[in-house]
């Protein structure tokens, strides 16, 4: 729900952004980064797949590809996380 809500504000701000694109970057766009991070990593958790760009249509390139690159942090945490329950199966879906 939370992830909704973000995106929901993202939506109604991008008519602002749009209007003066210096506003993309800065805040907005770190929001949008951690934003993808989240939505990716509910996306892998339920796939085990990396969520294509094309189904966070609130983003460009930069934002997706940073929420990417903050994913693999999260990744390693929820594999560590894993393996001290000694699940091998997830810690072996995240090194996939």
């Amino acid at each position: 729900q939370l992830l909704a809500e973000g995106e929901k504000a993202a939506q109604e701000l991008l008519p602002l952004v749009a209007a003066d694109r210096t506003l993309r970057f800065g805040s907005f766009a770190g929001g949008l980064e951690e934003y993808a991070e989240a939505r990716a990593f509910q996306y892998f958790l339920k796939t085990g797949g990396i969520m294509p760009l094309a189904e966070m249509p609130v983003l460009e390139l930069p934002e997706y590809l940073g929420g990417l690159a903050d994913l693999t942090g999260e990744l390693g945490r929820y594999a560590v996380a894993k393996a001290t329950v000694r699940d091998v199966e997830a810690v072996e879906r995240c090194h996939a």
